[in-house]
């Protein structure tokens, strides 16, 4: 293997380490959303959180939305996917479109005037 290669291993690995795993469950889970709650992970001022998105099994996709904008979710594919979501309030929803579970990663957040 080059270098380059185990690098880009290392850090692959390195991200899904210090994610935080959800898991969707049986079948008749996954057609409801998985609320989740970012304030966990970020501050509650955040109007926007840049994640990534590694979903299992990594043909399945999770789309992401809040409150208010389920009409213009943000699609997130397998295996992985990085994006920005805009918040409101500090719950997202996530629904799994051939995947059995899925992790986040909060790379980033913005705080108005911060």
């Amino acid at each position: 293997m080059t270098s380059k290669l185990i690098s880009w291993m290392a850090l692959i690995c390195a991200i899904l380490s210090f994610s935080s795993p959800i898991h969707a469950g049986d079948f008749s889970e996954r057609q409801r959303p998985i609320k989740v709650d970012v304030t966990q992970y970020i501050p509650m001022q955040a109007v926007s959180v840049t994640m990534l998105v590694a979903v299992n099994p990594p043909t399945g996709t999770a789309v992401i939305y809040t409150k208010g904008n389920e009409g213009s979710p943000v699609v997130f594919k397998g295996p992985m996917w990085i994006d920005e979501i805009r918040l409101h309030g500090p719950f997202i929803y996530v629904k799994l479109i051939g995947a059995r579970d899925f992790r986040i990663r909060y790379l980033n957040y913005y705080i108005p005037g911060f």
